[in-house]
């Protein structure tokens, strides 16, 4: 039997430690967990600790819960990481504001950073404020009649030269990346309690922010994470 509906696996990275960690989709057990505490080693010295903590988990995951692990949440707390705050404003063509140009705004803002940030990757796009007709809103508003809006938005990144060495790694044990996760952004959003990263990043997942855009392919069997990210708007 192949269990690989019933788990989610993730795998935190820190300078601290590198600890993975196997839990049931729809509770909070936890079904395996291990970690290593690791010194400030050099780049290519962390990244073959990675790869040695993998190969000594991952097929002992398997064989213990049977099933294979095809994808991968990682949570990442290091200074890969960029915060871009963003404000991008439309005139309303149409009288109320609303999903549809709520949504054409957030592709015009999406493409924006990507242009500007080409050598970074956007793993959490969230909104900030409403401003409509400068009244200002926290929630996503409904109908509202008005002239014209505007979104400030923040946009995570992460370098992409280090999400593809892991996705090299991960790939010599057919993995693939199903999502990266701010460790920042978790703090950000529910404290300082390290200890509940994983039950905090599967409540993200979940759509615990009403203001943060999933970004969640249409269609992501078999695809890695830089061929089904920019999925979501297509």
């Amino acid at each position: 039997m192949d269990n690989s509906e019933i788990f989610d696996t993730f795998l935190f990275m820190s300078p601290e430690k590198i600890e993975i960690f196997v839990k049931n989709k729809d509770d909070k057990n936890s079904h395996y967990r291990n970690k290593i505490d690791i010194e400030h080693l050099g780049k290519e010295k962390n990244l073959l600790l990675i790869d040695k903590f993998l190969n000594q988990n991952i097929f002992k995951i398997e064989k213990e819960l049977n099933f294979f692990v095809k994808n991968i949440f990682l949570i990442i707390d290091n200074d890969q990481f960029l915060s871009v705050k963003v404000s991008f404003k439309r005139k309303n063509d149409e009288d109320i504001f609303n999903l549809k140009n709520l949504n054409y705004l957030l592709k015009e803002a999406k493409y924006q950073i990507n242009e500007s940030y080409k050598e970074k990757v956007i793993t959490h796009m969230i909104i900030d404020n409403y401003f409509i007709d400068n009244k200002i809103y926290k929630d996503l508003p409904k109908d509202v009649e008005c002239n014209q809006f505007s979104i400030s938005m923040n946009f995570i990144c992460i370098a992409i030269d280090y999400i593809k060495q892991m996705e090299q790694i991960l790939g010599n044990y057919q993995i693939k990346i199903q999502q990266i996760i701010s460790a920042q952004y978790l703090r950000d959003i529910f404290g300082n309690n390290n200890d509940d990263f994983f039950d905090f990043s599967q409540k993200i997942l979940n759509g615990y922010n009403p203001n943060e855009i999933l970004l969640i392919p249409k269609n992501n069997k078999n695809k890695g994470f830089f061929e089904k990210f920019f999925l979501f708007f297509s």
